[in-house]
């Protein structure tokens, strides 16, 4: 009833008209996938089955062949998408999409017209071969870890000089000195490192731990510079985010990693820094998007239970129920229908 209700205004709100077409309901369904290849002689075959139920978000984590789910009456589905191919005189590779029930009744969803590539093929027995205890990430090992600092410590250095320039201004005062080295404090996987690193014109030096690397890199502004330590193979990494706190979130050999870098000054000093307590925010209706307040279904006084909708607001074309996350009474109400509202905005209070 509820997300029947909401479609509907979400239907009167977008387009003027509030009826709705309601689909057949598939239970337990899975997304299986047949490959074609047409050529311009009338010959199309399909090329077996790729199962891609396994996603998060709506978008294809990891693809299986053959489908564990599938017996050789169900892979007529593979006869059908060669129908699909002739009756619209396709030539070239492409991939028909079909949803399979718990029964293992199929039907059409789409066809791409290509030869879909751009997700990983599993055999049926390689990720209990391969990840029999699951995924963890990747771990690293003690040459792994002071290679990774060292990195970061680049990153570090590029940055704080970069600081220092401004680039148009020739009318500011320029700092003085040139600093080319930094001494500095890391924090990753639960180690701190003390580290030094110095900025010459080709190159990086970095000591950790009493270790001596040579770091060259002709792309560290890029999205995925390249690094080379000691003149082994190149080290490709991804550096996802600086944080104002020293926080760099790295992606490394697949799996992210989050470095706290810091002057060692100023890490020394963080001990005197009071401790953020976390706000409670259980009596507060906080917006999760920015969009508009479509209705407020309550007044202040009235007593609601946790769950209760409270308001609904318009984000991208899609009505959002709030409710509350506890059982109280409404204390003060921030918004009206109609207001335009900002993430992070507070809505309603509760007592």
């Amino acid at each position: 009833r509820e997300g029947f209700r909401l479609s509907s205004q979400e239907a009167a709100a977008s387009f003027g008209d509030d009826r709705l077409l309601i689909e057949k309901f598939i239970d337990t369904p899975r997304h299986i996938e047949m490959q074609v290849l047409a050529d311009s002689f009338g010959n199309t075959l399909w090329l077996n089955e790729r199962e891609c139920s396994i996603q998060r978000r709506n978008q294809k984590v990891v693809e299986e062949a053959p489908s564990v789910f599938l017996d050789s009456k169900t892979r007529a589905m593979g006869q059908q998408a060669v129908q699909l191919a002739k009756a619209v005189q396709y030539k070239s590779a492409g991939t028909v999409e079909f949803l399979v029930d718990s029964k293992k009744n199929f039907y059409f969803l789409e066809m791409n017209t290509r030869l879909q590539v751009e997700h990983p093929v599993t055999d049926t027995n390689f990720l209990p071969e391969v990840y029999p205890d699951g995924f963890h990430g990747k771990v690293l090992d003690a040459k792994e870890h002071n290679q990774l600092c060292a990195i970061t410590c680049c990153l570090y250095a590029q940055q704080q000089h970069g600081n220092r320039q401004f680039l148009n201004q020739t009318r500011l005062p320029q700092l003085s000195g040139n600093i080319n080295s930094w001494e500095i404090e890391l924090n990753l996987a639960e180690k701190k490192v003390q580290a030094a690193v110095v900025k010459h014109n080709d190159h990086y030096e970095v000591l950790i731990n009493g270790e001596r690397m040579k770091v060259t890199t002709a792309d560290i502004n890029t999205p995925t510079p390249s690094f080379t330590i000691n003149g082994e193979d190149p080290t490709i990494i991804q550096a996802l985010r600086f944080t104002s706190s020293g926080l760099v979130h790295v992606q490394y050999k697949g799996t992210v990693f989050d470095i706290e870098v810091a002057d060692r000054t100023v890490a020394s000093l963080k001990k005197y820094m009071p401790e953020k307590i976390p706000e409670d925010i259980a009596s507060l209706i906080i917006a999760p998007m920015p969009g508009n307040v479509v209705s407020v279904n309550c007044a202040v006084g009235d007593m609601v239970a946790m769950g209760d909708e409270v308001c609904i607001v318009e984000a991208m074309k899609m009505h959002n129920s709030l409710t509350a996350s506890k059982d109280g009474k409404i204390k003060a109400i921030h918004c009206k229908p109609g207001d335009s509202i900002s993430e992070d905005d507070l809505l309603i209070e509760l007592e």
